[in-house]
């Protein structure tokens, strides 16, 4: 998004650098997504009232949200999970892979990120 005024106010010689377009955004290392997840991403439970029935419903989702300029990485979870869905959120500036269904979160997502660990706080 840029420096803010202030910023610029106070260091009036920085000259902007655009940045590269990276169209070749597939993952060739899981251990590179292990490291994007820890930054990127998260698990979490959601928590609604059930339209069928009196009570709750608990989801566990996972989720990685980043950027609409890397939607092509974004997309190409979907691949390497064979699982999961990208959303793009069209009032913002960014889009979500998110997988919902539980038998692909513990089957697929889980034993990943058991093989490649994230280091740093949400290990």
């Amino acid at each position: 998004m840029g420096l803010s005024d202030v910023i610029k106010k106070c260091f009036p010689n920085v000259v902007p650098v655009l940045r590269p377009l990276v169209t070749d955004q597939e993952i060739k290392d899981p251990y590179w997504l292990a490291g994007f997840t820890s930054g990127n991403g998260s698990f979490y439970i959601d928590i609604n009232k059930d339209k069928k029935k009196l009570g709750e419903i608990a989801r566990l989702i996972f989720k990685i949200y980043q950027h609409s300029k890397d939607e092509k990485l974004m997309r190409s979870l979907v691949n390497f999970f064979s699982c999961g869905r990208y959303i793009p959120r069209s009032t913002k500036d960014f889009g979500e892979f998110i997988i919902q269904k539980f038998s692909d979160i513990n089957g697929k997502v889980i034993p990943f990120f058991d093989k490649y660990k994230i280091v740093g706080i949400k290990f």
